[in-house]
């Protein structure tokens, strides 16, 4: 990411233009758009650990990510 964000900024007359991977860029667009959601949905996930009990209060987002996912598919 850093390098392609580099070489967007290399302007010379002897370089031919650069083309870009524009997928690439999507891509780690919709990454940081999922990060986003996925840090709205922090507070509620502790909530619901809280109340679980005292044995998922040390847990990372990845795994309060996939706490709420399997109640998602208990709830369906």
């Amino acid at each position: 990411m850093v390098q392609s964000i580099q070489t967007l900024f290399i302007t010379s007359k002897e370089t031919p233009p650069l083309i870009f991977n524009t997928s690439k860029i999507e891509k780690s667009k919709n990454l940081v758009e999922q990060n986003r959601h996925l840090q709205q949905l922090k507070p509620l996930l502790k909530y619901i650990t809280k109340t679980l009990g005292t044995k998922y209060r040390k847990t990372t987002t990845k795994q309060y990510t996939l706490l709420l996912l399997l109640m998602i598919k208990h709830l369906e």
